[in-house]
């Protein structure tokens, strides 16, 4: 598996939309607070992630968030065409930093597919590259909530970070 990320919109956005809101020429939020309190603001960085050589089943795990401007890209499998039902394929997706907190979440969990958990651990250390404080609010539901609300709990009941 490949991953690949590629920040959209700078970081310059987040201060021009709370310009907008405030009414004040707002300078310098601090992106790490940002990420953390999930601000609506977030919504303006953009990135799209392809991931390559992956099993036809993880790109379904992902694409259950694909809602609220989310968009997902997936090679073909349609008769006719050189790949085959069980071949490796990728996918691509453009979203926010609000869609990539929330697919954490559920894809960093314990319980969640082991191919899908290596996903989205790559996925969070290409952003780690380019966007630190991101990174560090893409965390496990259970470390977000504080505890682990899974019918049956993974083997920490916590963060697997």
């Amino acid at each position: 598996m490949q991953v690949k990320v590629t920040k959209l919109v700078p970081y310059d956005y987040v201060m021009k939309a709370a310009n907008v809101c405030t009414g004040k020429n707002v300078q310098n939020l601090d992106p790490w607070k940002m990420y953390k309190a999930e601000h609506s603001l977030i919504y303006t960085q953009w990135f799209w992630v392809e991931v390559y050589d992956i099993e036809p089943y993880v790109h379904t795990h992902f694409r259950t968030h694909e809602k609220n401007g989310c968009q997902f890209f997936v090679s073909t499998s349609r008769k006719g065409q050189e790949r085959h039902q069980k071949d490796s394929l990728n996918m691509a997706f453009i979203c926010n930093a609000s869609h990539l907190i929330n697919m954490a979440r559920k894809r960093l969990c314990g319980k969640a597919d082991p191919q899908v958990r290596e996903c989205m651990l790559d996925i969070r250390d290409r952003i780690f590259e380019i966007e630190p404080a991101l990174s560090s609010a893409m965390v496990t539901n259970c470390s977000y909530r504080g505890k682990c609300y899974e019918l049956t709990p993974c083997f920490k009941g916590g963060d697997l970070e």
